[in-house]
């Protein structure tokens, strides 16, 4: 008796699963630099830089989740540095602001990674305040 093998070939894709580094709520201060990462896991084929994008929306509730309500961040901004593998936003120069008319950098941000098996995303919210609280105990103490 004789017996043939024919042989498979598949490929295993897995979607990636994107989850945040540090905190859910972070806190920035005005004038400052503030980093935002993301894990990028359980990803086959490993998610490109190219396929990684983040967005901002002014605001600080998520009442109802649209992508299409939040403004893509550029990758040439002047006022956003990103990591070489892109799971990292710095915020440069925090700008405060009181009114939503101006610009603020207060608000929900979002990244989202993007393989061939599909795409995830997660957010973290900013707050901004004006100076740290350990600025202000130390004017406190200087000027007492």
């Amino acid at each position: 008796m004789l017996i043939f093998y024919d042989k498979a070939h598949f490929l295993c894709v897995v979607k990636p699963r994107v989850e945040l580094s540090d905190d859910q709520f972070l806190i920035g201060y005005k004038s400052n630099n503030i980093s935002i990462t993301f894990k990028v896991e359980d990803a086959f084929p490993d998610v490109e830089t190219d396929n990684i994008t983040w967005y901002y929306k002014n605001s600080s509730t998520l009442n109802t989740f649209n992508i299409s309500t939040f403004t893509r961040i550029s990758r040439n901004s002047t006022r956003h540095k990103f990591s070489n593998n892109g799971r990292t936003l710095t915020i440069l120069n925090i700008i405060q602001s009181f009114s939503y008319m101006e610009q603020s950098d207060k608000g929900i941000y979002l990244m989202e990674a993007t393989n061939t098996a599909g795409s995830d995303f997660n957010y973290t919210q900013l707050d901004v305040y004006g100076m740290s609280i350990f600025l202000s105990i130390i004017l406190f103490l200087v000027r007492s």
